[in-house]
């Protein structure tokens, strides 16, 4: 997980903990042939939009991703990217899911992410950036927002 990666102008160390279910919380995701093609399918979009997948999980009900993806992608689009491509092809894939949910919809609108850190808690963030003038000599200056 400590692995840094480089792109374009930047250097990166982002991971994420991704969890999203089934419109309604049905248990569609169970069968281990779905589950295969769920699987298969998120390390294709991850390999196509250069995310990093550590781990999937997926039980009958949910989905939990753990990986890493470059700077340019937000969370929220990691996420629409995520939903929308599994989405459209396990509609096609598994046609009789598409007709246990009504309104075309096979994800929850909501997700749940968290940004994981390597050995970084939101403490150490706190004392680097309140102590940082120690080291550059320089006085900080806390910026007032309102």
């Amino acid at each position: 997980m400590s692995e840094w990666k480089a792109a374009a102008h930047v250097r990166y160390n982002l991971w994420y903990h991704l969890v999203f279910s089934p419109k309604y919380r049905k248990g569609l995701l169970g069968q281990r042939q779905r589950k295969q093609f769920i699987y298969q399918l998120i390390r294709e979009i991850a390999e196509r939009y250069e995310f990093d997948i550590e781990r999937v999980a997926i039980d009958i009900d949910h989905v939990h991703i753990f990986l890493q993806a470059p700077p340019r992608y937000s969370p929220s689009q990691i996420a629409k990217v995520l939903k929308g491509i599994t989405a459209r092809e396990i509609f096609l894939r598994f046609p009789e899911i598409k007709r246990l949910l009504w309104g075309g919809e096979l994800w929850e609108d909501g997700y749940c992410v968290r940004s994981v850190g390597d050995k970084v808690s939101e403490e150490v963030i706190r004392r680097y950036i309140a102590e940082h003038h120690k080291r550059t000599g320089h006085e900080p200056q806390q910026l007032e927002f309102f």
